[in-house]
């Protein structure tokens, strides 16, 4: 592996930070919201099951950077349902927990989840390890050492099997795009500093009375202004553009001024604060994602380093979604 990719891997306590408070939040998987919330389906999915359901009974089944559990979930899913009795540990470097939804939890009861555990060092038994496997996570470690504790784990005859980010696929093209939209939004923009300044102008107005006298307040008037042409501009310059994070950065802010219309300057002012750290804890998660995206040579190396360790290539493959967006490219392989 060439040392300068090892290196540009996002590592340290400020990237483990983001996603510990993101695995707060209770998600199963890396989208907070839409298709995946809730677990993998298509051709992600029938990857997994096919792996798991290959295993005989009473394997041992580590899975690196596993975030809530997402895969974990799949192989103690096929575990019930085929009667294999797995023996299955998730491990990841943030802090971790199971999602609260409680079919999920009973799905996951005999689930292990190991958190501030590198995969570069698990701690795990040597030559214990029957099926390694990690999504969306593999890149974000340091390879060569992440190679090592996979060769350390796994048992003779044992599979190392990873869903890999793709740089074209719509999953890198959401995340590059979403960064880059926030960081529009608020590091260039300012557009929660132009609302948090409007609000405190106006933000004690909670009655029809008291808000129909800012009418004539001039400041009120200049702030408001500057917030529509914000606006406007941001809308510019992204024409063209899927603009749904835009619009979601926005009315977020915005919502001061309606649902929120009500609370005290000071509670506006702490959730305006709050929201501009959440996205851009948001946007430092997306960039990370794009940055660990494997290129194509990238990609090839690894192969080769794999073939180099001794590892027999069984499957490499693009994986759709069930609208047939790429979104991930996958790697099976013996030991």
């Amino acid at each position: 592996m060439n040392s300068s990719t090892v290196d540009s891997r996002p590592s340290g306590p400020e990237y483990s930070d983001a996603w510990s408070q993101y695995w707060k939040h209770g998600s199963l998987t890396t989208f907070y919201g839409g298709e995946f919330e809730v677990g993998y389906s298509g051709e992600v999915a029938e990857f997994w099951e096919s792996c798991f359901s290959a295993l005989p009974k009473r394997s041992s089944i580590v899975d690196l950077a596993t975030g809530n559990g997402a895969i974990p979930f799949i192989a103690a899913r096929i575990s019930d349902q085929q009667d294999k009795d797995f023996d299955i540990v998730g491990v990841d470097y943030a802090d971790i927990r199971l999602p609260d939804d409680p079919k999920i939890r009973a799905q996951m009861e005999n689930v292990s989840l190991l958190s501030n555990r590198s995969m570069e060092a698990t701690g795990i038994e040597p030559a214990s390890i029957d099926l390694i496997s990690s999504q969306y996570g593999f890149e974000y470690g340091q390879q060569d050492q992440a190679l090592d504790e996979i060769d350390r784990m796994l048992r003779s005859n044992g599979q190392l099997a990873l869903v890999l980010h793709h740089p074209d696929s719509a999953v890198v093209k959401q995340a590059k795009r979403e960064y880059q939209q926030t960081r529009m939004c608020i590091n260039e923009e300012r557009l929660d500093r132009k609302v948090r300044d409007l609000v405190k102008v106006i933000g004690d107005a909670r009655t029809p009375e008291q808000r129909s006298k800012l009418k004539f307040n001039q400041e009120a008037e200049k702030r408001r202004e500057q917030i529509n042409r914000t606006m406007g501009r941001i809308l510019r310059r992204v024409q063209g553009e899927d603009d749904s994070h835009v619009h979601q950065v926005a009315q977020s802010f915005l919502r001061v001024f309606a649902d929120l219309n009500s609370q005290s300057k000071q509670a506006k002012l702490d959730f305006i604060a709050k929201s501009s750290a959440e996205f851009l804890a948001y946007a430092g998660r997306m960039e990370s994602m794009s940055a660990a995206t494997l290129s194509e040579d990238g990609f090839s190396a690894l192969i080769t380093e794999l073939e180099r360790r001794g590892f027999k290539l069984i499957k490499d493959q693009l994986l759709r979604s069930p609208d047939n967006q790429l979104i991930a490219r996958s790697l099976l392989c013996q030991k």
